[in-house]
């Protein structure tokens, strides 16, 4: 319990620096990388989940999940542990009304029942004493309304990774003193029941960062986020809109649609009502579906029906048309076919791009066995010996022209022209 409460201590001071502060203002308006990505479908989930006029965000930092309520008519009232967090929403706020109050997630100073809706964006992630911050949440909340926030996903990790691969990342930071590089994780099923004895009702889980890490990635899919092909296109978010589209289009009809073991976060709608019975029932389901989608992996149409629709398949032709975004879809589902070798992308895509992806398939192939194929020859002990000159290894310059003679006359695929 030390350890835990030096870390919630550390966690709750981390944002009191002003210096701190400018760099998170300034990290939630930089279009570069996933942010842009990040931020519009976190509000699109607000803006569906919200009811009710009287809202609390907890944790408010500099405002990005409430104030476009504010703007919009909704009375928002804003807390966090940091006033100087709070100076710098009241300055971003500029003269939209919005009521800021400084406190701490477990003791919020506001009357008990005084909103419809509680929101929470990126703050549960920080902290492991989840179960006393949701029920001094639930005190606020009013009976029938809600709550929403973000966590990581311990489904995901123990259904991707080996059991102590996956506590070893659920616990990085807890025990060891290295308090930044703790992510707070849950259960679906640990949340579902905290509940029923609780007093809340699970209305949704919603999964999110199916695709697009940092900070937290997908296991399924790690090595494309590891791969610089994939961050260069990812660093196209912020500054091209159809590019931003189809990736918010993806992450909404993807992850959305599964579980909290397709994705490394889920957002947690809840509602302060006493329901066990159709929490169990709920779970229940919950449970069923996963089982399904394991069972079925290779037909996703039965996890996705959606998929089938043709308003969906028309609307990723459209989005299609673009360059860059076959570019972005043609790497993703590379990835998850090697991941899932019993999916086929001829059951995700229109007709029109089959040939096209299975082309660009076959020629990732050759490239690679290509490259395989030279890297044997330049490394083994003779050659390795025999290309070098006054100790000075040879063999790596000699690849690019290897891999044209290869792709060239054996391979037939390439004519050697460079204009």
């Amino acid at each position: 319990m030390t350890d835990q409460n030096s870390l919630i201590a550390w966690k709750t001071q981390a944002w009191t620096n002003p210096d701190m502060v400018a760099w998170y203002a300034m990290r939630m308006t930089d279009s570069s990388g996933t942010n842009p990505l990040k931020n519009r479908v976190e509000r699109h989930i607000v803006d569906r989940c919200v009811i009710g006029q009287d809202i609390l965000d907890v944790g408010i930092g500099t405002g990005r999940g409430s104030l476009p309520l504010a703007r919009r008519g909704y009375r928002v009232t804003g807390i966090d542990s940091s006033q100087a967090m709070l100076d710098e929403t009241r300055r971003q706020a500029a003269e939209t009304p919005i009521e800021l109050r400084q406190g701490d997630v477990r003791e919020l100073p506001v009357a008990d029942a005084a909103f419809d809706t509680l929101i929470s964006l990126n703050v549960m992630v920080h902290f492991p004493h989840w179960q006393p911050v949701l029920q001094e949440w639930k005190r606020v909340v009013r009976p029938g309304g809600r709550m929403l926030f973000d966590i990581h996903s311990l489904d995901h990790l123990e259904a991707a990774l080996p059991a102590e691969q996956a506590r070893q990342i659920a616990e990085a930071g807890l025990n060891d003193g290295a308090h930044g590089a703790y992510m707070s994780h849950m259960r679906v099923s640990d949340l579902t029941a905290w509940c029923s004895e609780n007093g809340l009702r699970v209305l949704a889980i919603i999964p999110v960062g199916g695709f697009f890490g940092p900070p937290a990635y997908n296991q399924w899919i790690k090595p494309l986020e590891d791969r610089f092909a994939w961050k260069r296109l990812l660093s196209w978010l912020g500054h091209d809109n159809r590019l931003l589209d189809f990736a918010v289009f993806l992450e909404e009809s993807f992850p959305a649609f599964l579980t909290s073991r397709s994705t490394c976060r889920f957002f947690a709608l809840l509602e302060n009502s006493d329901a066990p019975a159709e929490n169990a029932a709920w779970l229940a389901q919950y449970s069923q579906f996963n089982e399904r989608i394991a069972a079925c992996s290779s037909q996703p149409e039965t996890a996705l029906p959606h998929l089938l629709d043709s308003g969906w398949q028309q609307a990723l032709c459209r989005h299609l048309a673009w360059p860059r975004n076959r570019q972005l879809l043609h790497l993703l589902l590379t990835e998850l076919c090697r991941s899932f070798p019993q999916l086929s992308w001829r059951e995700l895509l229109p007709p029109a791009f089959v040939d096209l992806f299975d082309d660009w398939l076959l020629q990732e192939q050759i490239d690679d066995a290509t490259l395989d194929m030279i890297r044997t020859w330049t490394t083994a002990s003779v050659a390795g010996e025999s290309l070098t000159h006054k100790g000075i290894p040879l063999a790596p310059g000699l690849e690019y022209h290897l891999m044209e003679a290869l792709l060239t006359r054996h391979f037939g695929v390439f004519s050697g022209n460079r204009t």
